[in-house]
């Protein structure tokens, strides 16, 4: 064999490899994006609804409302699951009738979530009442709650996926923005959510008692939630591309904590209304300036600095801005006096009081640690921001492999 024909089979080898190997994204027309964004947006209702439903049922506890499957709470919570379970069955209709969306990655992905999500909210329901029947009145933290809040999360995760990464028609572009800024809201309410799970003191139940350690549940808190919050904020504001949308965002998680969990408390807790949205909004708005000049000056020296200042005013203020739920993790290691019958029942009455009496004491242990958390939260935020590269694009992240043309260096032959 010639050193030409040695030549000729590399390079056909070479075209059989580009078309094999190059993963080209999978286009689909307008109108399976348009209805792919119906879904989403349905989804991000339900999904909105679902922690909504989940945190007002918490709080109906508190307040030792009669217990009862029919309640407002859980009409929200299940609306909100059902709806989920609506937008999967639609998806995987779309996913059975039309073959270019079926090899579409992102839409894959959505639909895989979501089928995964839905199948545990639902299986969670029924799972919950034989629980009830075999164990009687359980806490927040049981095994049928933990699979409940894990669907919950996963619905929520899919829907931002979705809006981040699908590949929309650009004159749908701002209704996507839209709906990400509520989904994003939701995932940041269904992450805290996740973390409230294994720290708040409400787990002691009849047969089995799933509270966690008082002083790790604090330091658990106190670690993640700033850095949440920080790494959520950032994302919301440099993927939505425009100014105030981190402090929207904001806005939607601290107007749903106010209806879900201080409103429903009767007076009890009504009073801090005054403080909790200024102080809520203040330092999301402060840093959405940050962030704007950040990304319009590229000439601006000190970047780094810009972006800390960012992660200290989200991270530093993470207390006040998780009020009320976070007072009932930091109750038991500060000793404050929520707790009645030899810990047995949770007082909702003294929650304020002891609020307002122990402020000083629990600034002083969450500032500096929030602060810190913050900035690692947006520098987290903004690694997987530049990796992933969602940075004001809805275009999916399609790896390309592209075989390197064969030289006749690399195969050792001598050119003619």
């Amino acid at each position: 064999m010639t050193d030409r024909s040695v030549i000729y089979i590399y390079e056909v080898k070479y075209i059989i490899s580009m078309k094999t190997t190059s993963i080209e994204p999978k286009k689909i027309s307008s109108s399976e994006t348009n209805i792919f964004m119906i879904l989403l947006m349905i989804g991000t209702t339900g999904s909105l609804l679902q922690i909504s439903g989940g945190n007002w049922d918490i709080t109906s506890h508190l307040m030792q409302t009669p217990e009862s499957f029919f309640t407002y709470s859980h009409l929200l919570l299940y609306s909100g699951i059902g709806l989920l379970v609506l937008t999967t069955g639609f998806s995987f209709i779309l996913y059975l009738k039309k073959t270019t969306i079926r090899k579409n990655r992102i839409f894959l992905t959505c639909l895989k979530l979501f089928i995964i999500g839905s199948l545990m909210c639902i299986i969670a329901g029924p799972s919950d009442y034989l629980w009830h029947e075999a164990f009687g009145v359980d806490g927040l933290l049981s095994p049928t709650h933990f699979l409940l809040i894990t669907g919950m999360f996963i619905n929520s995760l899919s829907v931002v996926i979705g809006l981040l990464f699908g590949n929309f028609d650009k004159k749908i572009e701002v209704l996507r923005k839209l709906v990400l800024l509520f989904s994003l809201a939701g995932l940041w309410l269904s992450i805290i959510g996740y973390v409230y799970l294994f720290t708040l003191p409400f787990s002691n139940g009849e047969n089995f008692n799933f509270n966690p350690d008082s002083n790790i549940a604090a330091l658990l808190v106190t670690i993640t939630i700033p850095l949440i919050n920080s790494a959520i904020f950032f994302t919301s504001s440099m993927t939505i591309g425009k100014f105030g949308a981190g402090t929207f965002v904001t806005s939607i998680v601290l107007i749903i904590n106010t209806v879900t969990n201080i409103i429903p408390t009767e007076n009890l807790l009504t009073t801090s209304l005054w403080w909790y949205l200024p102080i809520g909004i203040l330092p999301a708005l402060l840093a959405d300036i940050f962030i704007y000049y950040y990304k319009k000056y590229k000439s601006i020296e000190n970047k780094t600095l810009m972006l800390m200042l960012v992660g200290i005013l989200i991270g530093s203020s993470f207390y006040l801005f998780n009020f009320p739920k976070i007072v009932w993790v930091y109750a038991i290691p500060l000793n404050m006096e929520t707790l009645v019958n030899n810990s047995s029942e949770l007082l909702m009455s003294e929650l304020y009081q002891n609020f307002i009496a122990t402020l000083s004491l629990t600034a002083i242990i969450s500032i500096i640690p929030g602060a810190v958390m913050g900035m690692i939260g947006i520098f987290i935020a903004k690694s997987m921001i530049s990796k992933i590269g969602i940075y004001q694009t809805s275009a999916p992240v399609m790896p390309v492999i592209v075989s390197k043309k064969p030289t006749y260096k690399q195969y050792n032959i001598k050119k003619r």
